[in-house]
């Protein structure tokens, strides 16, 4: 009966490595920047796109997807499009703190369509803005933050392409 004790400490250690195990053995490849379908609008304002600057796009070298910084005239959306799963897809408020910005919950934000959307205020110096995010996979379903999209991922209970907005609005 000892051996059966090695074998359940040997199954528990692989289970923990299911998550870091991709489904599909096929390479995934970020969409390339030029080939992107970029949304045109949100929320009904039509979104008109900025270039990324030096340091956002040394950031996002090397992940697995396409990312696009746009300005509706008042707000600042960042779409981030891809095909797969990834640990690579941060929430907002960890790039806010890394960024130096001091960050507080929010209740979540539900729009005119009843999907959910994360929320934070973030605030640097005399910079205080409101961020909301949200992801969306194919299928039209949708997540509020990145933690609870990767399970869905990962338990297959979410189906890319996915895309990933965030939308800041100063206070």
């Amino acid at each position: 009966m000892k051996w059966l004790k090695y074998v359940f400490i040997a199954l528990n250690l692989a289970a923990l490595f299911i998550p870091f195990v991709s489904r599909n053995t096929a390479a995934h490849v970020a969409p390339a920047f030029e080939q992107v379908a970029w949304p045109l609008e949100l929320e009904g304002k039509q979104l008109q796109m900025i270039e990324l600057s030096g340091a956002e796009k040394g950031f996002i070298a090397d992940f697995p997807g396409a990312v696009g910084r746009f300005t509706d005239g008042s707000r600042e959306v960042i779409v981030r499009i891809l095909d797969h799963e990834t640990r690579k897809l941060h929430p907002a408020a960890d790039c806010l703190k890394g960024a130096g910005y001091r960050v507080k919950p929010m209740p979540l934000f539900v729009d005119r369509e009843g999907r959910n959307w994360g929320r934070v205020e973030a605030a640097r110096g005399r910079l205080t803005i409101e961020v909301r995010e949200i992801i969306i996979d194919s299928r039209g379903n949708t997540w509020h933050d990145a933690s609870s999209w990767f399970w869905a991922c990962i338990l297959n209970k979410a189906h890319g392409p996915f895309t990933a907005y965030v939308v800041s609005t100063p206070k």
